[in-house]
């Protein structure tokens, strides 16, 4: 697979690492800038950002680990700003889609069914305690459904695809020649050439 090719080649796998953490954080930065300009909620996006981007750059190595840090920091991080009154970006889940894409490439089934199992109870237990902390209003529900839905797929992405047959190269088919047409062991007329007429010929007639 592509981060397993990544893993030869150090240098490759470094900017891969820092071309990932790019993209799974820059949308949030952005989106930020329409959902709160608050300090603290900077503060806490940037405090989120960081231990992300270290956690990203270990998913190859360490992917439950990583995966398990990210969850814990959004989820910290999240419960702590709606009980502030702050709101972070929905983007900010998009480091968890390349942790869980890490999971299900670098780690055995059985083990990552249960780490998403696992991720799923820490959500389950931090809307629970989002709901005993927030003000009516910062309550998270449906909306956090609705965001988080979509993550299982990336988690699912390379185990279907390493279950998926290629498809086989196509073998070309001899071409029958003209000689094959010839009887075995006809006897043919003395000085006459072995022609594909004579061949004809020479075979039986069904």
């Amino acid at each position: 697979m592509f981060d397993d090719d990544l893993l030869l080649h150090p240098l490759a796998g470094r900017a891969a690492d820092a071309a990932i953490v790019v993209t799974a954080l820059t949308p949030a930065v952005i989106d930020q800038t329409t959902t709160d300009t608050s300090s603290g909620a900077w503060v806490a996006l940037s405090l989120y950002a960081l231990t992300a981007a270290c956690a990203l750059a270990g998913r190859r190595r360490w992917p439950l680990a990583s995966f398990t840090v990210i969850l814990l920091t959004l989820a910290t991080a999240e419960i702590a700003c709606a009980a502030s009154e702050i709101k972070l970006s929905s983007l900010a889940v998009l480091p968890l889609a390349f942790a869980l894409y890490a999971v299900g490439a670098h780690t055995p089934l059985r083990r990552s069914v249960i780490a998403l199992a696992g991720g799923a109870a820490i959500i389950v237990i931090g809307v629970s305690v989002n709901h005993a902390t927030a003000p009516d209003g910062w309550r998270g529900g449906s909306d956090v459904l609705a965001v988080l839905s979509p993550l299982p797929a990336a988690w699912a992405w390379p185990p279907a695809a390493a279950a998926t047959p290629s498809p086989r190269p196509s073998v070309a088919q001899p071409t029958p020649s003209a000689s094959s047409n010839c009887a075995p062991n006809a006897p043919l007329p003395r000085n006459a050439p072995a022609s594909p007429a004579t061949c004809t010929m020479l075979s039986p007639t069904p």
